[in-house]
C-alpha cells in the first residue's frame, strides 16, 4: 500500500471531536481540518509523502467558557513524513505542525497526533474476503492534559468491497482494546500519576487501485484515574474520528 502514489496528491478533511468528563467537569475538544498529501516515491524509511496543511480549526469548552484557538500561522505549513508499506504510525519529520492548548487543557497537539488515525497495521500477506489479522502497537495519546501512550491490541479483518464516492473500495475494520499508563507527568507544577484503559472500532475505506485512503470513521472511548499526592480524579473520554476525501481533490 502506497498510502500517496508517487507524483499524486490527495486532499482530506478530517473531522475530531472529543467528550471528555474530567471529574465533575464537562470539556468538548472539536478538531476541523483539510490537508493534502502528495507521494514523493520510495525512500529508506518507506514511501516519503508531503502533507501540506491548508486549514485549521480547532474549538475547547470548558466551564470557564469558549475557546477558538487562532492557527492562522500553520495554514500553509509543509513536512514530510515516511510510511510503510504495511501502514502504522508514520515516521513525521521534527517540522511538523504543533498547535498549542490555553487555559484547563493546556499543551501542545501536534498534528501527527491526528492523522495518525488514518494509518491502519496492514498484513504482511495476502488477504481475502473475510481474513483477519491481530497486531500490538503504541500510539501517542491525549487524555485530557495528559500526554501518555496507548500500548494497543487491535483485531483488523478484511470485510469486503463498498463503494464510497463513487469508487470501489476495499472495507477494514479494526477492534482494538489497550491501556495505558504514566508516572510523574508534571503538569501545573503538579506530579500526576494516570492508569487507565482505552477501546475503540474504526473503519477504512481503500482504493486498491491506487492505494490511496478514500474515508475513515471511528470512536474510541477510555475510562482512567488521574492519580496526584491530594486527590484521585476519574477520567472518562469519547473521541469520535472522520476522514474523507475533500470536494475536487
Amino acid at each position: 500500500m502506497t498510502f500517496a502514489a508517487n507524483g499524486q496528491t490527495t486532499t482530506y478533511l478530517a473531522e475530531y471531536s472529543q467528550d471528555i468528563q474530567w471529574g465533575s467537569a464537562n470539556l468538548e475538544r472539536r478538531y476541523g481540518a483539510r490537508y493534502a498529501l502528495t507521494g514523493l516515491g520510495g525512500g529508506d524509511g518507506g514511501p516519503q509523502v508531503s502533507v501540506r496543511l491548508d486549514s485549521l480549526g480547532v474549538v475547547v469548552s470548558t466551564p470557564h467558557g469558549r475557546q477558538v484557538l487562532d492557527t492562522r500561522h500553520l495554514v500553509g505549513s509543509e513536512a514530510e513524513m515516511a510510511i510503510s508499506g504495511r501502514g502504522g504510525i508514520p515516521l513525521y519529520a521534527d517540522s511538523f505542525p504543533v498547535f498549542e492548548m490555553n487555559g484547563v487543557l493546556e499543551g501542545e497537539v501536534p498534528l501527527s497526533r491526528l492523522m495518525n488515525y488514518g494509518f491502519p497495521d496492514l498484513p504482511d500477506r495476502p488477504v481475502q474476503v473475510g481474513d483477519s489479522w491481530t497486531t500490538h502497537s503504541s500510539r501517542p495519546q491525549i487524555e485530557a492534559h495528559l500526554h501518555l501512550t496507548a500500548n494497543l491490541t487491535t483485531e483488523y479483518r478484511f470485510e469486503g468491497w463498498e463503494t464510497v464516492d463513487g469508487v470501489d473500495c476495499v472495507r477494514i475494520e479494526g477492534r482494538m482494546v489497550g491501556e495505558m499508563t504514566t508516572r510523574g507527568q508534571i503538569r501545573y507544577g503538579v506530579s500526576h500519576d494516570y492508569t487507565g484503559t482505552l477501546q475503540g472500532s474504526l473503519t477504512w475505506f481503500f482504493d486498491p487501485s491506487t492505494g490511496t485512503l478514500v474515508g475513515m470513521t471511528g470512536e474510541e472511548s477510555s475510562d482512567g484515574v488521574m492519580t496526584t499526592e491530594t486527590a484521585e480524579t476519574p477520567i472518562k473520554q469519547y473521541t469520535q474520528i472522520q476522514i474523507g476525501l475533500a470536494e475536487g481533490r
